[in-house]
């Protein structure tokens, strides 16, 4: 009966870690974090692991997910997942509680395929918009994520702010750099209306109006001739990938 319980619920476990895996690390970094056998603390290398990279390039903790090996019983394994993964996110709130304003905490349980690769919390984050930059080079490309519109319009979505004083704030201590602003959009295969270049206006304009040099800034709208996704797409998620602003590096 135990192994019959195990086969039947080892498929449910894997899935559910595979759809928070999947929603967490798109666009995220992340960073894995090891355990001893049947230990829910950190040794002190992974402490100074941990404590290394986080530094002041992470903007948010998206997700912190525990797991464990599959010695032992299977139900005193899930409390240890959840152990680890609260123990890694007590340290995260002593360097700095803001990260974990919105971080889901899970404890996954066994993921038996790797072995003692299996003892470990795995931290999901987003680094700051200025970090992400300064990886770049000239022609790159970088989606603006989290700015959405109100559908058909160049009206920012309520909540939007953030995600435009990073933007701003990044243009004024870069002053070197140099961006185009181009907007895509989803859905149709031609923008009758040009939303895609009136959205990209709308930010372009934002920036100007704070301040930043007219000559460091470029937009333009590309429609749907380069989606992420083959139109049309097939849900929401796909709709959304399309549905973007992307910078362009002009000058770094």
């Amino acid at each position: 009966m135990g192994n019959l319980h195990y086969l039947l619920i080892m498929p449910i476990r894997l899935l559910i870690g595979l759809l928070l895996s999947t929603a967490m690390v798109k666009a995220q970094d992340s960073l894995t974090l090891h355990f001893s056998i049947g230990s829910n603390k950190l040794s002190s290398m992974e402490k100074k692991k941990l404590f290394q990279a986080m530094n002041k390039d992470v903007k948010d903790i998206i997700g912190i997910i525990g797991y464990t090996d599959s010695l032992g019983n299977t139900t005193k394994n899930k409390i240890l997942s959840m152990e680890r993964a609260d123990g890694v996110r007590t340290l995260l709130d002593s360097i700095n509680p803001d990260w974990l304003r919105n971080t889901t905490t899970e404890g996954l349980g066994e993921q038996p395929t790797l072995g003692n690769a299996d003892r470990k919390v795995v931290v999901y984050f987003s680094e700051t918009l200025s970090a992400k930059i300064k990886k770049l080079k000239v022609g790159d490309q970088l989606t603006l994520m989290g700015l959405n519109f109100e559908p058909g319009t160049e009206e920012y979505l309520p909540g939007m702010q953030r995600i435009i004083d990073d933007l701003f704030n990044v243009m004024r201590d870069i002053p070197s750099l140099r961006i185009s602003i181009e907007g895509h959009i989803c859905c149709d295969a031609y923008d009758e209306t040009d939303l895609s270049t009136r959205r990209a206006k709308t930010l372009y304009l934002d920036m100007i109006r704070r301040g930043i040099d007219s000559k460091r800034l470029a937009f333009k709208g590309l429609g749907s001739t380069q989606p992420k996704w083959p139109l049309p797409e097939k849900n929401e998620q796909e709709r959304s990938d399309n549905r973007r602003v992307e910078l362009r590096i002009l000058a770094l």
